[in-house]
């Protein structure tokens, strides 16, 4: 008999990421901005619309009296644009307040941190069962009840966390991904830990974190969420997933040390289908959208945040998010 656990998966959301515990002090080197764009710009098409958005960011950043260099282009003419120096969310949020106040500009926030969300709890795998209450615990989830009508066969649920890596419980169950990961500020690929930015390769090259002289080793927080979903059940190794029969489809969206909030709604809206600018369109869209993941202390839920979150569940998508963790309120 296989050793079986089951996920106790945050909540069914119309909601966002519930902010986690702050790391690197809160940090972040980048605002994601909305511009109020003028006629002309929003009436404009490919490099005339381009250089159009580059002179507005100049011609704001010369307003504000503050350094903004572009970084790409995200979803629904929302712009990743970098400052010259990492700040902690708090002053980066009254930089975006500032931004936002000027009539160039319709919005503006940080482009928060986001991390994978690990569990802690060293007897995790003793205290949840797939079983019925009462007779596996009192929080079982009767997944072996419901494999009588579905085991997953024909869903695709998207996993978008650290990546993937090869473990014989997940044989047939991965399909082809993407890694969102770009460069950092800096123009390196430190939180990419890959040597490259975004690529059709969603591999998880580790994502361990050495800060303020502490290193925390890899957590492969991607495959192990993706054995929770969907372990192979039958084939006399490890765990039976949630549901075994499932596809998982692996974008990545953390690196080391964690990753960006525009890097995640990007993979959302890929994941789910949608476009992407300079990303080829995805040929397995997801209908569940799975992010264990917490970010930075912040609102439950920005604008920009929500905006990704109702397009994707108006492509069909579920998304289910984790909350709870590090002893926050739902």
């Amino acid at each position: 008999m296989k050793p079986r656990i089951a996920a106790a998966v945050g909540l069914v959301a119309l909601a966002c990421l519930q902010a986690a515990q702050a790391r690197d002090g809160g940090l972040t080197q980048r605002l994601v901005i909305r511009l109020a764009e003028p006629s002309v710009a929003a009436a404009a098409a490919g490099p005339q619309r381009e250089r159009a958005r580059i002179d507005a960011l100049a011609a704001l950043g010369a307003r504000t009296s503050l350094r903004l260099q572009r970084v790409r282009e995200s979803a629904d003419d929302w712009m990743v644009v970098k400052l010259p120096d990492a700040v902690s969310i708090d002053a980066a949020r009254a930089l975006a307040r500032r931004i936002a106040d000027d009539p160039g500009v319709a919005d503006a926030e940080p482009d928060l941190r986001v991390f994978a969300q690990q569990a802690s709890d060293p007897y995790l795998v003793s205290q949840w069962a797939l079983a019925a209450p009462p007779a596996g615990s009192p929080g079982g989830i009767d997944a072996r009840g419901a494999w009588a009508m579905s085991t997953g066969a024909g869903a695709i649920v998207a996993v978008i966390d650290t990546g993937l890596t090869a473990h014989p419980d997940l044989d047939g169950a991965w399909l082809p991904g993407f890694d969102f990961v770009g460069p950092d500020p800096d123009g390196s690929f430190g939180t990419a830990n890959d040597g490259d930015g975004r690529d059709a390769d969603a591999s998880d090259p580790g994502d361990w974190c050495g800060e303020a002289g502490v290193i925390t080793p890899s957590t492969w927080h991607g495959t192990a969420v993706a054995g929770l979903v969907a372990a192979r059940a039958g084939n006399g190794y490890g765990i039976a997933g949630v549901a075994p029969a499932a596809r998982i489809l692996p974008v990545r969206a953390i690196g080391r040390c964690g990753g960006y909030m525009s890097d995640v709604i990007d993979a959302m809206r890929w994941a789910a289908g949608l476009a992407v600018a300079g990303v080829p369109t995805n040929p397995y869209p997801a209908r569940i959208l799975n992010l264990s993941l917490g970010s930075s202390p912040g609102p439950a839920c920005s604008a920009y945040q929500q905006r990704a979150v109702d397009e994707v569940v108006a492509a069909g998508a579920l998304v289910v998010a984790a909350a709870g963790n590090e002893a926050t309120g739902i």
